[in-house]
C-alpha cells in the first residue's frame, strides 16, 4: 500500500518534471548516500512570535544532482502552528509546486513538493548541501513539545537526468519546545494619591503588556530591602492601595518596585514613583482661652497659629466682637480699650485664614468692674486740759 502511494507520487513528480521540460529516462535509481535532517535540531517556539526550522539535504553528488522533491513531515498540530512553508534555496529559480502542497495544521502532516522549472528548455540541477524548505512555526500553547519528523516512506528526492527517486537516509529530527511570551511592559494609572487619605485608599490600577492574547497577570512587590517604601502600600489584585496615611509635607514622592507575572511564570519588573498630592490643610490656632480685664484698662495679647503648608495667615474678629476691639491682620495682636465698657462677659470669635479656609476660636472676655473709691479714716487725738 505504501509503495503504491510512493510510486503514485513519483509518477506525479515525473509528470511535473516533464511539464517543466525534462525528459525521463529508464535508467536505475542512483545509490548516493544522501541524507535529510532538520536544522536546528532543538528550537523553542513562542506563542507571540515566529521561529524557523529548515529541512536540509546533505551530500547530493554531482553525478546525480537534484531537480525536484516531495516531502512529508509529521508534527503535533495541537502544540504548534505551521505559519508558512517556502523554498529553502537549494533549488533555485522559478519552481513548479505540487498542487497538493498543504501545510496541514489540522492533521499534523505537512506535505510539500516542487520541481525546478526549465528556462528555454535548459534546467540546471543542483548538487551539494542546502535547505530544501524553510518552515515557519508559532507555538499554540506554552510549555509543550513536539518533534518534527521526516516521513521517509512518503518523501522523495528526484534526480537529473534520470528523473527517478534518489535514495536518502533521514538522520535527524527537530524537537520544538514551546513557551509563552514574557510581559514587556507595565503601567499604573493613576500614580498619585492625596495626602491625609485613610489607609486602604486606592492609588491606581496596574496593567501589563504581553504578546500573548487573553493572558492573566499577578502583581507583587520585589526588592523590599532596596525599596523599603513598598511596605507603605498593599496590592489587592491589580489595585495598588495605601497602607498608611501620607503627609505631603513629610515627603512628596514614594518609590516602589513591582513585578508582574503571567500565567506561565514569566515576569517583568518596573519602579514606580507614587506622588503624594498636596491638599490645602486648615490653619491651627494655638489655644487662646478665656481672658479678663478690669473696666477701663486695655486688654492686649497676641494670637498665634501655624499653617501646614506655610501659607501667609490673616487674622480678623468674628461677628459679635465688642466695639473698640481690634486685631492686627498680619501680626495677630489683639487690643481692646475697655474704657466706658459695661462690666460683664463678652463672647466672640477670633479667626485666622490661609486664603482658603477660615478657622475660629470662640473666646470669652470678662470685663470686671473697677473697684470703688476707698474711704480714708482720719483719727485725731483727744486733747484734754
Amino acid at each position: 500500500m505504501m509503495k503504491s502511494r510512493k510510486y503514485l507520487l513519483l509518477g506525479g513528480m515525473i509528470g511535473l518534471l516533464l511539464f517543466s521540460g525534462l525528459a525521463a529516462s529508464q535508467s536505475a535509481r542512483a545509490q548516493t548516500g544522501v541524507t535529510l535532517n532538520f536544522d536546528p535540531a532543538v528550537v523553542t517556539a513562542t506563542t507571540c512570535g515566529n521561529v524557523e526550522i529548515s529541512l536540509e539535504v546533505v551530500g547530493v553528488p554531482e553525478t546525480n544532482p537534484l531537480t525536484g522533491y516531495h516531502l512529508e513531515v509529521t508534527f503535533d498540530q495541537d502544540v504548534v502552528e505551521v505559519v508558512s512553508v517556502e523554498n529553502g534555496g537549494f533549488l533555485q529559480g522559478d519552481l513548479l509546486e505540487e498542487p497538493t502542497n498543504d501545510e496541514s495544521n489540522d492533521t499534523g502532516r505537512l506535505i510539500w513538493g516542487a520541481a525546478q522549472q526549465a528556462v528555454g528548455g535548459v534546467n540546471t540541477p543542483h548538487s551539494g548541501s542546502g535547505s530544501l524548505i524553510r518552515i515557519t512555526l508559532k507555538a499554540k500553547v506554552a510549555g509543550g513539545s513536539t518533534t518534527f519528523v521526516i516521513d521517509a516512506e512518503n518523501s522523495m528526492l528526484v534526480d537529473w537526468p534520470d528523473a527517478f527517486v534518489v535514495d536518502f537516509t533521514v538522520v535527524g529530527t527537530s524537537v520544538v519546545t514551546t513557551a509563552g511570551c514574557a510581559p514587556t511592559g507595565m503601567e499604573l494609572f493613576p500614580e498619585f494619591v492625596k495626602e491625609n487619605e485613610l489607609a486602604g485608599t486606592a492609588v491606581g490600577s496596574f496593567s501589563a503588556t504581553d504578546g500573548d492574547i487573553d493572558e492573566t497577570f499577578t502583581y507583587s512587590f520585589v526588592e523590599d530591602e532596596t525599596y523599603p517604601e513598598n511596605a507603605l502600600f498593599t496590592i489587592d489584585g491589580a489595585v495598588l492601595k495605601t497602607a498608611v496615611i501620607f503627609d505631603h509635607e513629610e515627603k512628596d514622592t514614594r518609590l516602589i518596585k513591582v513585578r508582574v507575572t503571567d500565567s506561565t511564570g514569566l515576569t517583568f519588573e518596573r519602579v514606580f514613583s507614587i506622588h503624594i498630592m498636596d491638599i490645602n490643610e486648615i490653619p491651627i490656632i494655638n489655644p487662646i482661652g478665656p481672658q479678663s480685664v478690669v473696666e477701663g484698662d486695655t486688654l492686649s495679647f497676641t494670637a498665634q497659629a501655624t499653617d501646614p503648608e506655610g501659607a501667609t495667615l490673616s487674622w480678623s474678629l468674628g461677628v459679635g466682637a465688642p466695639t473698640g476691639a481690634s486685631i492686627g491682620a498680619a501680626s495677630g495682636v489683639f487690643s481692646w480699650d475697655t474704657t466706658g465698657v459695661v462690666p460683664g462677659d463678652y463672647t466672640f470669635d477670633i479667626c485666622v485664614s490661609d486664603g482658603v479656609y477660615w478657622v475660629c476660636e470662640t473666646i470669652t472676655v470678662t470685663v470686671a468692674a473697677a473697684p470703688g473709691p476707698q474711704l480714708i479714716g482720719i483719727y485725731l487725738p483727744l486733747i484734754f486740759r
